[in-house]
């Protein structure tokens, strides 16, 4: 029989949650429609109502819960709970912390260089998955 790992799912998905934190402290601050994508010259070029700052960690904590209960569901036994299954597991989480915050500044008003933010999380991630994927 497969088994979920539910401790890390439980990590994960709180994890993921945690940018609700921050939408609520700032909602009030928030103008009504912020800026979710910017052009190539940095200009907002799609905005959403605020309500996107506390519905995007929940969607994404749904996307968390199902990918992660799938992989448990039907992966191979030999390549359970390896240090790079973690990493890809907390991929999700990660992604959607930056992502929270940058869309929150956008809205706040303080606009900064996406792309590089976007480079340097792909080399982190980047990184750490080759250095795991020795690891297995």
């Amino acid at each position: 029989m497969k088994k979920i790992d539910y401790n890390l799912l439980i990590l994960t998905v709180i994890i993921t949650l945690s940018p609700i934190i921050l939408g609520i402290i700032f909602y009030n601050n928030l103008p009504i429609n912020i800026p979710i994508h910017f052009d190539s010259n940095l200009n907002p070029d799609i905005f959403t109502n605020k309500i996107f700052v506390i519905l995007f960690p929940i969607l994404m904590s749904i996307l968390q819960s199902v990918l992660c209960i799938v992989n448990d569901l039907i992966k191979n036994n030999n390549i359970r709970n390896t240090p790079l299954e973690k990493v890809f597991k907390f991929i999700i989480p990660t992604i959607t912390i930056l992502v929270s915050i940058i869309i929150l500044s956008a809205g706040l008003g303080s606009y900064f260089e996406v792309e590089i933010v976007v480079l340097f999380i792909i080399l982190i991630i980047s990184i750490v998955i080759v250095y795991f994927w020795g690891k297995k």
